[in-house]
């Protein structure tokens, strides 16, 4: 907020929601991969206020103290959150996408009701509103990312939260993204547009390793095979001889080396042998 000292750092916000998702992740491991976004948020708001009361219990001053962590927060239905013009935004980041006017249905109210919120409950807009959350799988549509960001850009322009993340969950810690979300409409657009891409290379990794264990389990049951053995060892020596790498120089390492080529080398010839005698 312009001209006040902020309640918490980036640094710190940052931190504790990392360590939240990392928490998450580490007790809640078991839960089923649909399980409904709106049940993991409720696990990620419980470790998320466990650990800002850790960092209260060792750092002094009010302004770090008396935060509630609540999921889908609506004030129970009394002042909800609205945000003036939300559809405005709304359109302006579907013309910047290419989408058509009505990409988004959901602004037609101007209602947000964020997934998990760090605030001090009924302190009012511009005090008190520390971070919104937005959960997504990380498998979710373009169009239902773009809205939560859209969403979050307005929590932190007309409500006034200090940070806002956007929080893509993937089957494991280590593949979910935690988005610090902009003000900005042409940001969303421009990290929407990248939506694909990282789909794209996420979708080669995940085929890469499957075609990689894939091939380990065939090997595996195939068992040894002496003669390819043989055909790759002898690929490996002709190129290294037309490189002018073999035979190496005769110092004391590359004598040990060549000799455990030599061992390698008899003992796959002896496989081979015993492979055309059965």
């Amino acid at each position: 907020m312009p001209g006040t000292r902020p309640y918490m750092t980036d640094t710190a916000v940052d931190t504790a929601v990392g360590v939240a998702l990392d928490r998450l992740f580490e007790s809640e491991g078991e839960l089923p991969p649909d399980v409904h976004e709106r049940t993991i948020a409720g696990f990620y708001a419980r470790h998320l206020e466990r650990v800002l009361r850790e960092r209260r219990s060792t750092t002094a001053g009010r302004r770090n103290s008396g935060w509630s962590v609540d999921c889908e927060y609506n004030r129970l239905g009394l002042d909800p959150k609205r945000v003036p013009d939300l559809d405005v935004m709304f359109r302006e980041v579907a013309a910047g996408l290419g989408w058509p006017p009505d990409a988004f249905t959901a602004g037609d109210t101007g209602l947000v009701v964020p997934d998990v919120v760090v605030h001090r409950r009924q302190s009012g807009i511009g005090a008190g509103n520390l971070i919104v959350c937005e959960l997504r799988r990380i498998t979710a549509s373009k169009e239902a990312i773009a809205a939560d960001l859209v969403k979050l850009a307005a929590c932190r322009l007309h409500i006034k939260y200090e940070h806002a993340f956007l929080i893509l969950l993937g089957e494991t810690r280590d593949a979910c993204v935690v988005h610090r979300a902009s003000t900005e409409l042409r940001d969303i657009v421009w990290y929407v547009q990248r939506l694909e891409e990282a789909a794209a290379i996420r979708r080669w990794k995940k085929g890469h390793a499957a075609a990689a264990q894939r091939q380990r389990s065939l090997l595996a049951a195939e068992g040894p095979r002496p003669v390819l053995a043989v055909a790759e060892l002898l690929s490996a020596l002709n190129a290294l001889y037309a490189m002018g790498m073999w035979p190496g120089p005769r110092d004391a390492l590359s004598e040990r080396g060549v000799q455990q080529v030599r061992r390698r080398w008899a003992q796959v010839q002896h496989r081979a042998k015993q492979a055309r005698t059965r």
